[in-house]
C-alpha cells in the first residue's frame, strides 16, 4: 500500500503563531480543487499552503505558499531550505479529537510534570511574522532571523535571565516600536553586526549634507566618506562640555 493511501486527513502542522490542517496531497493531474490557507503535500513531502492570489510583502517568505499563475499553473514561493524542512510530513501530527479518544486509555497518564516541562521548554520552531505595520527595526531582526533559520529558542542559555529571550520574543511579536536597546541586543543574540548609513537625500538645498557618515557598530566609530577616502570622525569634539 502507498503512502498516500495510508495517510488520513486532515492532519496538522503546527509552529508557535500557526497551526495549518493539511488536507491532501498537491494534485499531479492539474486539480484546482483546494481550499484557502490550507496545506497540501507535494510529491517530495513538502507541505505547501494554498493561496488564491500570489502572496505580497515579506511575510512571503515566512511560509510556504502555492497558488496558480495565469496560465493557469501552479507555482511555489522560494522559502528556505530551514522552514521548508519544517513544513514536512515528518512533522505532521495528528490530532483529530476521534483519533485522540480512540488512541487514548482511560486513565492513562501520557506525560509526568517534567516531562511537559521539557516539552513546553524545547517546542516548535519560533518563526516570526513580519507585518507592514512593523518599524524599520522590527522588520529587520524578524527577516535576519527567516534568513538565518535559527531556532532562536537554543540562544536562551545567552541571556542573562531566564525570562530575558521571552520578554524579547513578546516585545517582537506586539505593535510596540522596537527600542535601540533590544534592537542591539537582538543583533548580539543573532551574531550579527549592524552599520548605519546617513547620506543626503537632496531635500535640503540649504543646508545639505556634504559627505557620507557610516556609524560602525562593531567599532562604535562613526567614518566619513570624503571623496573615495575614510576618515574616521573624532566624535569627542560634538560631546557637551562636562560642567565644572
Amino acid at each position: 500500500m502507498s503512502e498516500k493511501k495510508k495517510m488520513k486527513f486532515p492532519q496538522y502542522i503546527s509552529t508557535n503563531l500557526r497551526t495549518i490542517s493539511v488536507e491532501g496531497f498537491i494534485s499531479e493531474e492539474g486539480d484546482t480543487n483546494y481550499i484557502e490557507n490550507k496545506g497540501y503535500i507535494d510529491k517530495d513531502g513538502y507541505i505547501w499552503i494554498y493561496s488564491k492570489e500570489k502572496p505580497k510583502g515579506m511575510k512571503m517568505d515566512a511560509y510556504p505558499y502555492f497558488w496558480f499563475n495565469e496560465d493557469n499553473k501552479i507555482e511555489f514561493n522560494n522559502v528556505s531550505d530551514f522552514i521548508k524542512n519544517i513544513y514536512n510530513t515528518n512533522n505532521l501530527r495528528d490530532i483529530d479529537i476521534v483519533s485522540i479518544i480512540d488512541k487514548t486509555k482511560e486513565g492513562e497518564v501520557l506525560y509526568n510534570e517534567e516531562e511537559i516541562i521539557d516539552m513546553n521548554a524545547s517546542s516548535n520552531f519560533y518563526i516570526p511574522i513580519i507585518k507592514e505595520s512593523d518599524d524599520f527595526l522590527k522588520k529587520v531582526v524578524k527577516m535576519i532571523i527567516i534568513e538565518k533559520g535559527i531556532n532562536i529558542k537554543r540562544l536562551k542559555s545567552k541571556t542573562g535571565m531566564s525570562y530575558t529571550l521571552p520578554n524579547m520574543i513578546t516585545a517582537l511579536n506586539n505593535d510596540t516600536k522596537m527600542s535601540v536597546n533590544y534592537f542591539v541586543s537582538w543583533m548580539e543574540l543573532l551574531g550579527c553586526s549592524f552599520e548605519i548609513v546617513i547620506r543626503d537625500n537632496g531635500t535640503d538645498k540649504v543646508n545639505p549634507l556634504k559627505h557620507d557618515h557610516i556609524y560602525e557598530n562593531d567599532t562604535n566609530k562613526t567614518i566619513m566618506i570624503n571623496g573615495n577616502k575614510e576618515v574616521e570622525v573624532d566624535m569627542s569634539k560634538y560631546y557637551m562640555a562636562s560642567k565644572q
